[in-house]
């Protein structure tokens, strides 16, 4: 399995599941509700935690960049930069993925 995190309210845990992207489960009764996928190129665990407030998830990523991901729909919000790549002017520029599936 891959790396998981539980939100604030301890209700929701979100685990990476290592082949297609994040899974959302109802805590404690372990019953999965929701799904992103995503491209998962290297099969190795990536991170994933809750934002503090419970309304993102930032999940870890294989190509430099962490994904953020909507916690309520589970729609990507932005690729997170994790390095800045050389030759960069700005580190903190964030790619949409709308028409990601």
């Amino acid at each position: 399995s891959g790396n998981g995190s539980l939100n604030r309210a301890q209700d929701k845990l979100v685990i990476s599941n290592l082949v297609n992207g994040v899974d959302v489960y109802d805590f404690p009764e372990l019953i999965k509700v929701s799904r992103r996928c995503y491209a998962i190129k290297r099969n190795v665990p990536q991170q994933v935690k809750f934002s503090k407030g419970g309304e993102w998830i930032v999940a870890g990523g294989d190509t430099g960049f962490a994904r953020l991901v909507n916690a309520s729909d589970l729609s990507i919000g932005a690729d997170l930069p994790v390095a800045n790549k050389k030759g960069s002017e700005n580190p903190f520029l964030y790619h949409s993925f709308e028409n990601d599936n």
